[in-house]
């Protein structure tokens, strides 16, 4: 039997209840947390899916985390996503990220506000470009495609694009339930 849908302005999901979780939905609870200390904003979502949830956690941890990519690299790509989608929670989240990882905040601000951003490093230049073409135009032109082929090589520029596109389901997710940047923060993305 489906559940009824939430009312109008009812939250649009329950924080995971570990006491209340089936076999499977607990080893993929405790999985997660195990791996990451904690249980991000989709993750207690994808949770309603243990299997969906797990699949997640591990293609996202490895192109986050196990990619030829910098950690530069990969928090730049993720705020471009995360702004493309305007996805609140985790802009909140990865522009904290990209600060820590060196990201200029005059480059944050231009992305947060929509604009094109100085960049000086020539690969985290190119990879503006792919990622705002890819996301912004839905399509990338030979040149864009073939400066960031050559910078980082086609290996990492799949990682790239596995970046780019996790975050859209980490996007989709997170506006399709409404949530809110953490701790009560004010929303950043305007427009």
């Amino acid at each position: 039997m489906a559940k009824k849908p939430a009312a109008a302005g009812a939250p649009r999901f329950e924080e995971p209840d570990p006491s209340k979780m089936g076999a499977e939905q607990r080893r993929v609870y405790d999985m997660v947390l195990g791996k990451r200390g904690k249980l991000p904003g989709p993750f207690r979502i994808w949770l309603a899916n243990p299997e969906f949830s797990e699949i997640a956690e591990t293609f996202g941890r490895r192109v986050r985390f196990g990619s030829g990519l910098s950690r530069r690299v990969v928090e730049l790509a993720t705020i471009i996503a995360c702004r493309n989608a305007k996805a609140q929670y985790a802009w909140h989240s990865h522009r904290n990220a990209a600060r820590e990882a060196g990201i200029d905040e005059a480059v944050i601000v231009a992305i947060r506000d929509g604009k094109k951003p100085v960049i000086k490093d020539e690969t985290e230049a190119a990879v503006y470009a792919f990622c705002h073409e890819v996301l912004e135009k839905k399509s990338v032109s030979d040149e864009t495609f073939q400066r960031i082929d050559k910078l980082i090589g086609r290996p990492a520029l799949i990682d790239l694009m596995g970046l780019i596109g996790f975050y859209g389901v980490v996007a989709i997710t997170l506006n399709a339930f409404d949530i809110p940047p953490a701790g009560g923060a004010e929303p950043e993305l305007k427009h």
